[in-house]
């Protein structure tokens, strides 16, 4: 489950801002927004969840929207342009599964990203939408309607808020681990085990941003495993994730 913000845009400013006394207890995610009212809410909290809000100090898995600061306190944010924060409604077809007054569900392809890439070049599942359906909540400027997400060589279903009433319900479930989510998978070699967890910290890797790998300083990832089917080098698996980090399946 993914995405970074870097990959959407051509460029970030960087910032650094130095925690007053006046913002004492304040949420990270409101002290943002304060500084910042052009961009909402939504887009903050997922700057700060993709790793784009550091704090001098704390480690990356300390670092949360909810963060209460203390006076002091060194911030470092990534944050795109504004001007960057435009998506163009592109005609790509989606298939539906299933549509009503609320909600969209689609199966989203591999090969289709779910925002734009770095380049700013589109394609993607977001201005697809913006194409297809002229409502969609609107609580990120770069992901309308988009509720969760998938990395853009997985294929799968993506479900889509039309209202801000919907995408709060459906956010807080994903939130709360609510939704049951399952992946099947091919993977090289065999497993030891008919079934196991895996419970490995994850992080960017320095020299190829596209990559992640396991270290000791990244984010815990999650997950579940069963064997389906084994064959001479490769396994088919079942996988629930239990965390939501980018290429965690990978």
């Amino acid at each position: 489950m993914t995405s970074d913000l870097e990959p959407n845009f051509r460029k970030l400013e960087t910032t650094s801002l130095t925690v007053p006394d006046s913002a004492e207890g304040s949420r990270l995610d409101r002290y943002l927004a304060a500084q910042w009212p052009d961009y909402s809410r939504t887009l903050l909290a997922n700057m700060i969840r993709d790793g784009h809000v550091s704090v001098e100090g704390l480690a990356p898995t300390k670092v949360k929207p909810a963060l209460k600061l203390e006076p002091g306190m060194q911030l470092t944010v990534e944050k795109p342009a504004l001007e960057q924060l435009e998506l163009q409604p592109e005609d790509i077809p989606l298939e539906v599964l299933f549509e009503d007054d609320s909600i969209i569900v689609i199966n989203k392809p591999a090969a289709l990203a779910v925002h734009p890439p770095k380049a700013g070049r589109g394609g993607t599942l977001a201005n697809a939408l913006l194409f297809h359906f002229q409502q969609l909540s609107r609580t990120d400027p770069i992901r309308p309607g988009i509720v969760h997400r998938l990395d853009a060589d997985t294929s799968g279903v993506i479900v889509c808020a039309k209202d801000e009433s919907a995408h709060f319900k459906l956010a807080k479930q994903f939130e709360e681990r609510t939704v049951h989510k399952e992946y099947i998978a091919i993977v090289r070699g065999r497993m030891k085990e008919p079934t196991g967890s895996i419970d490995k910290p994850i992080a960017r890797h320095p020299d190829h941003y596209e990559m992640q790998r396991v270290h000791a300083s990244g984010k815990s990832a999650q997950t579940d495993f069963e064997v389906l089917e084994t064959f001479k080098r490769f396994s088919l698996l079942r996988l629930k994730p239990r965390t939501g980090r980018t290429h965690q399946i990978r």
